[in-house]
Order: C-alpha cells, then structure tokens, then sequence
C-alpha cells in the first residue's frame, strides 16, 4: 500500500499511515523516508521493481488459503490419496511409488480452489488488516470490532435499557461504553439491533456482531473479492460471515457510508482489551 500511495498519491501518505496501528507506522515512516531520500527516477524504479516483487504469486497457489479450508477438503479425500496429497503440499521429498503421478493428484486438490485466485488490498485498510491476521488470531480482531460496535451503539440509545437487554441474555458479557463522537448509521444500526435480539444465549455476541459488520462491509465489494477474502479466514468463521452476506444482499451502502463504516471497524480493531 505505501509503494502505491508513494506513486500515485504522496500528498494522502500521513492520512494513509493513520489507519495502521503504531508499530506498523513506524517501520512504514522508516521505509518511506529511506524511499524520498532517493532521486526521483531511481525511487520510481526501486518502487515498480518492490511492486513486481511482491505481486509475483504463483498462478494457482493455496498457500493463501486458510489451513482449516484445506483440511475439510484433505478429510473428504481417500485414505490412500490423503497421505500423498499432504507429503505435496508441504514439499515433503520422499520416495514416491504411486501410480498417479505427483502433479495430478497434487492439481486434482487444488481444482477445489483454483476458480478463485489470490486477491491482494493495497488502498482498502480493513481488507488489508483481515488479510494480514497471523497465529489464527482472526476470532480475537473480529470480537474486538463487535464489542466496539456494541460498546458505541450503548452510547446512542438508552444505555442502561441497552445493558440490561443485553444482560439478560449474555450475562457473562461486560459492555464497554465507547467515548467516540462517531455514530453508527441506520440501517447499520437497526441491523446490529436485530441481530442482538436474534442471537442465541450461548452464542458469543461480539464475535457475532464484528462477523456481521465484515459482512456488512464486505457486501460493498464484488463477489470475486468476497470469495477471495472468505477462502483467507477460518471456515467457521467464513460460514457465518456467507451467511450475513446472504442475508444483507440487497443492502446498498453509499460511498461516504462506506468510509465512516471502515474508520468504526479499524477503531474496533485498534482498541486495547
């Protein structure tokens, strides 16, 4: 993202750099410095050339792919194939005496995936956060974004109505107010409303309510980008991610919209526990 803002919109950098949390804004502000320090020709070929390096991606890679989609698959596969098909996807270089050769059954797996190709964010914030989450850490970052969602919408209704609604069903759930002069907009609101009705007892409801806002976002991209982002994200989470989008598919969220809804969701994700 910053090599592209560097190319096509240096007078944006510092509102760019403002979405990343601050250790990702330091090395950013180091790489770029080292970057402007250099003639303007040759900082244009050292950019183009970085660019090309980091988009260079295997035509028909799963690597990308998150490990709890690829194992689904592996468990559907024939005992006699599972074996060969995991020894190739790790590189394992063993003796290899199966009558099929490697590359077909190792592409046979792959035609599961390969109608989708790996799809990299460089301007969108909240996709390039979501498609950066290491150590399976995605439920942890989306409960974040929910409990700041339900946190901010206490803020905008009757508050202690709110809390005891809440209460009664979750009562294990400890609701933060949020000190933010941002707003959520209807419909978005409404929609964050029914679904606290409609979430069961012993569901976790900020999971929940961070999976429906990614959802809700999502929805604005096309379905090349929603099945890329899907595939990048535990299955379980990915299910119920299909589903909200599903049901929201005739929402339509204005650009400006759009914006102030991916500013509430990095501010969910950036908060501290």
């Amino acid at each position: 993202m910053l090599l592209v803002a560097m190319l096509f919109a240096r007078k944006h950098l510092d509102s760019i750099l403002s979405f990343f949390p601050d250790e990702q804004r330091a090395l950013l502000e180091t790489a770029m410095q080292r970057l402007l320090r250099l003639e303007q020709s040759e900082r244009i070929t050292q950019i183009i050339f970085e660019l090309k390096r980091l988009l260079l991606v295997e035509e028909y890679s799963i690597d990308w792919i998150h490990e709890s989609w690829i194992n689904d698959k592996l468990d559907k596969e024939p005992i006699y194939l599972k074996n060969i098909i995991k020894k190739e996807l790790t590189n394992t270089n063993q003796s290899y005496t199966h009558i099929i050769p490697r590359a077909v059954i190792k592409q046979s797996f792959k035609l599961a995936f390969i109608n989708t190709t790996q799809k990299v964010a460089l301007f969108d914030p909240v996709l390039m956060r979501l498609q950066s989450i290491k150590n399976n850490t995605h439920a942890e970052l989306i409960t974040k974004v929910g409990s700041y969602m339900l946190g901010l919408l206490a803020t905008s209704l009757n508050t202690q109505r709110l809390i005891k609604f809440i209460n009664r069903r979750h009562s294990n759930l400890k609701l933060n107010i949020i000190d933010n002069q941002e707003e959520i907009f209807n419909p978005i609101k409404n929609i964050i409303l029914q679904q606290i009705i409609h979430t069961n007892s012993h569901n976790n409801l900020p999971l929940n309510i961070g999976i429906l806002i990614i959802a809700l976002y999502l929805s604005c991209h096309n379905q090349r980008w929603q099945r890329a982002l899907l595939l990048a994200l535990p299955k379980t989470i990915a299910a119920d991610l299909s589903q909200y989008l599903a049901q929201h598919a005739k929402l339509t969220i204005e650009a400006d919209e759009q914006a102030r809804l991916a500013t509430l969701i990095k501010a969910g994700m950036d908060q501290e526990h």
